[in-house]
C-alpha cells in the first residue's frame, strides 16, 4: 500500500471523528473527540509528507487534553503557541502552504483555551477547518478536503440548531 493511500485512509477517519465532534453539546466532549481526530490527522499528514501538519496535530492533541482537564495556564498557552511556531520553522517542507497548519493550530489553541462555550468552539472550528481545507487541497489529501467542507457545513448547521435550545 503506498503512502498516499494510507494518508487518505487516516484522513477519512480523522474527518469522521471531527464531523462527529460538531454534534457535541459540551465543549469537553467536543475536545475529547477532537483529541482522537488529532491522532489520525497527524498520521494522514505524516504519510502525505506534511511534517508541519504532523507535528502541529500532535501538539494540538496535547492542547486538547490540557483544555479538557482545565490545566491550560497562561504560561502553557504561551509555551504551546511558541512550540507550534518553532516546530513549524524547523519542519515545514511545504512552503507557504505549510504555514497553514501552525496558523490554524495557534488560532484554535488561543480560542479554545479561552472559552467554555461549545457554540464559540464551533465558530472557531469553522475558521480552523477552512485553513485546513486549503492545506489539504494543496497537499492532495482529497478525502480530508471533502470532509473539511462537510465539517464546515455540519458545524454551521449545528450552530443554528443549538442556538434554538
Amino acid at each position: 500500500m503506498n503512502s498516499f493511500l494510507i494518508a487518505n485512509i487516516f484522513s477519512f477517519i480523522w474527518a469522521i471523528l471531527l464531523w462527529i465532534s460538531t454534534f457535541s453539546k459540551k465543549r469537553n466532549k467536543m475536545l475529547s473527540i477532537q483529541t482522537w481526530d488529532c491522532i489520525f490527522n497527524s498520521l494522514a499528514c505524516l504519510f502525505s509528507w506534511s511534517y508541519a501538519g504532523f507535528t502541529t496535530n500532535i501538539i494540538s492533541g496535547i492542547r486538547n487534553i490540557l483544555n479538557i482537564k482545565d490545566k491550560m495556564t497562561k504560561w502553557l498557552l504561551i509555551f504551546i503557541t511558541v512550540l507550534i511556531l518553532f516546530i513549524w520553522i524547523i519542519s515545514n517542507q511545504s512552503g507557504i502552504i505549510g504555514l497553514l497548519p501552525p496558523i490554524a493550530s495557534v488560532q484554535y489553541t488561543l480560542w479554545s483555551s479561552t472559552t467554555k462555550s461549545a457554540q464559540r468552539t464551533r465558530i472557531w472550528l469553522i475558521i480552523n477547518i477552512t485553513m485546513w481545507l486549503i492545506h489539504d487541497t494543496f497537499m492532495k489529501i482529497y478525502p480530508s478536503a471533502v470532509m473539511d467542507i462537510i465539517i464546515i457545513i455540519a458545524a454551521t448547521i449545528n450552530i443554528f440548531l443549538w442556538k434554538k435550545h
